[in-house]
């Protein structure tokens, strides 16, 4: 069941049995961890009357010149409808999370040829997924700080289009990286938060030549450090800290380095060998992938 349940939040595989899996794995791991919340989980006011906006849309992304124009609108739109209402934490918008961060990208960011949208949308985007993943005194909901740094891992500096390969955005990289790193470091990072910089990062090893040797090297180190970190972080239940070693190894093998004197391939070999009890069938996909030539 769990490994149902963390193969449909991961993103790899398609929805089994439940009607929101993710929400399920999400639990699971905020479950897990020994700190409990004791305030209300904050949420930005939400101005209605903007929403009237949307209706500009196809102007917005069709006509450069409209959307120069009507900028103002366009920036209201988001700052103070579409963006808040991403924070909300009752039933009703949790369960529109999904919807909502896969329409921030299938109609808006990748359904325009106006890199000028493109690149203050991403900026719009990235400064508030930021602030919603590190608030704190309260923090947002854990599906809502889940949620953003799913959005981190998806914005581009320069996304798709026709044979040009999307660019990572850096500074969104720095910062899941970060995540990785800290909980790696034993610091209290939400076990949720994690997996979600995971996710983000298996797609930035994909896109890695499009990326600075620092930033490589930065997620390389990363990774490698929590594969490598036996102890289950945040108290968590070690069966699912097994997984999130699982989806670092995974991330961490499309890298395409065996690292100095072996180190990311041995450690890649222990993972998936002790995770076999677990996923079996999972685990050997991640042997076949490892496509790693030692030194």
């Amino acid at each position: 069941m769990i490994a149902k349940q963390v193969r449909s939040l991961t993103g790899g595989f398609l929805p089994c049995g439940s009607r929101h899996p993710w929400v399920l794995c999400l639990l699971l791991l905020v479950v897990g961890t020994s700190s409990a919340r004791a305030q209300q989980p904050r949420s930005d006011q939400v101005d209605e009357k903007v929403r009237r906006y949307s209706a500009n849309a196809k102007q917005w992304l069709s006509n450069p010149a409209a959307y120069a124009a009507d900028k103002a609108h366009f920036d209201e739109y988001f700052e103070k409808y579409y963006f808040p209402d991403m924070t909300r934490s009752d039933d009703l918008a949790l369960g529109r999370l999904g919807e909502s961060r896969f329409n921030l990208f299938k109609r808006f960011l990748w359904n325009t040829n106006d890199q000028n949208l493109q690149h203050d949308l991403t900026q719009m985007a990235y400064k508030k997924m930021r602030e919603i993943v590190l608030a704190k005194d309260p923090s947002y909901h854990p599906a809502v700080r889940y949620n953003a740094v799913l959005v981190l891992g998806l914005l581009d500096q320069q996304y798709a289009a026709g044979n040009q390969k999307p660019k990572p955005l850096p500074e969104a990289n720095a910062l899941l990286t970060q995540i990785v790193n800290y909980a790696a470091d034993d610091k209290p990072v939400p076990p949720p938060l994690v997996l979600g910089s995971l996710i983000g990062l298996s797609r930035h090893a994909q896109l890695r030549e499009s990326l600075s040797p620092d930033a490589v090297a930065a997620m390389n180190a990363a990774l490698l450090k929590l594969v490598s970190h036996e102890q289950p972080i945040q108290e968590m239940d070690p069966e699912a800290y097994a997984w999130i070693r699982l989806r670092a190894a995974e991330a961490l093998a499309k890298m395409g380095s065996v690292g100095d004197k072996n180190s990311v391939h041995n450690a890649l070999v222990k993972v998936v060998a002790s995770s076999k009890s677990l996923r079996p069938v999972r685990s050997g996909r991640l042997a076949r992938e490892n496509h790693l030539q030692r030194r």
